[in-house]
């Protein structure tokens, strides 16, 4: 039986977010279950592994303000001219963004069945936060109904969606993120006291709210060290107060291996996204490679993070914003005298629920239906 010819298509950069923690990994699993997979993604600035492993198709652009995604579509809408006159494909998987684009190459050179991702919705109020959510009405009323079914991160993602839009005859798969759990690596000996936040470093993010309870921590006699890595807006702020406050550490953008041994030392992996739309329905990948590393998680309490359920390892504070319950859930987490059992169980849940093979596996069904 010939290898099912599955595109997969995407506007995101997949050397970082979520495509370079997740996606990579579900492709290379789709690869070894039997299916033949075509990639076409904006081009990155350096050779990527998974070049040597699947056919990729780059699509040129240009990093312009306000432009990027017009200018990414463009490239990709050229690529798939080139690449649908000369292969055949059976099934497709593509992201919100490029759904369009894909669905109007096929009216030139033949259909076939393309699943819809949406990892999350647009979470900025910003001008440009704002351009994405015309973009995103737009493809969710105008593509999505013509899709096979639509890949959404959570059961409370799916109702937002049906209730929004009045899609209530589309077909939901929950495919929520995935971790590869040899990218992590907890230590071996006890865990240091640390709280530690990886990503982009906003307001928006709650970051401020984070810096902030952990003073309150260390003011209240427990203490601990808050470190944060990564790039944003903030980052000069933040380097300025890290040099004054012997509790705070600024890192920065650090490498893979520095990154996978700041986790495994570290006691609490902190999730301070307030209650906005974005993060109310999709839970970050920042939580799974917390648990991964071994670490009590410390998150405000928003319906995608209940969809986990009650676990030991995984406090859950207010919704409700500013720092005194971050820093209140922080307290509970140092007084409980159990972390290391707690960071055990955390490690044991991601090897056995948050696996990409897991997610994959369970995705590459839905897609047999359709071949």
């Amino acid at each position: 039986m010939a290898m099912a010819q599955l595109l997969f298509l995407t506007s995101a950069v997949i050397d970082s977010g979520v495509h370079r923690r997740a996606r990579i990994g579900m492709i290379r699993f789709l690869v070894e279950l039997g299916f033949e997979v075509t990639v076409v993604a904006p081009r990155i600035n350096s050779k990527h592994p998974i070049e040597d492993e699947v056919d990729i198709h780059w699509a040129d652009w240009n990093q312009l303000p306000m432009m990027e995604t017009y200018s990414k579509l463009r490239g990709i809408k050229r690529v798939l001219k080139a690449l649908l006159t000369k292969k055949t494909f059976d099934v497709a998987m593509v992201d919100t963004i490029s759904a369009e684009v894909l669905i109007k190459a096929m009216r030139r050179h033949g259909s076939f069945p393309f699943f819809f991702d949406e990892r999350s919705p647009p979470v900025y109020d910003h001008l440009s936060g704002r351009l994405q959510w015309l973009m995103t009405n737009r493809r969710w009323k105008k593509c999505a109904p013509k899709a096979v079914a639509c890949l959404v991160q959570s059961d409370a993602h799916a109702d937002f969606i049906r209730e929004r839009y009045g899609l209530v005859g589309l077909d939901f798969i929950i495919y929520r993120n995935s971790v590869n759990i040899d990218d992590f690596t907890p230590a071996n000996n006890h865990k240091e006291r640390i709280a530690v936040y990886t990503g982009t470093l906003r307001r928006e993010r709650g970051v401020e709210d984070l810096i902030e309870a952990g003073r309150l921590v260390n003011d209240a006699g427990q203490k601990i060290s808050i470190q944060l890595y990564g790039t944003g807006p903030m980052d000069q702020w933040i380097s300025k107060l890290a040099s004054t406050e012997k509790w705070l550490e600024y890192h920065g953008w650090v490498s893979d291996d520095e990154l996978k041994q700041a986790l495994g030392r570290a006691m609490i992996g902190v999730i301070p996204h307030p209650d906005r739309l974005g993060w109310r329905i999709c839970a970050p990948t920042k939580l799974l490679e917390y648990a991964a590393s071994g670490m009590i998680v410390l998150a405000r309490n928003l319906p995608s993070h209940q969809e986990i359920g009650p676990q030991d390892w995984f406090h859950l504070v207010s919704s409700e914003d500013g720092p005194e319950k971050i820093a209140e859930g922080l307290i509970q987490i140092l007084e409980s005298g159990d972390s290391d059992t707690l960071c055990a169980a955390a490690r044991t849940y991601a090897e056995e629920e948050m696996t990409f093979e897991a997610r994959t596996r369970e995705f590459a069904k839905h897609l047999q239906t359709y071949l």
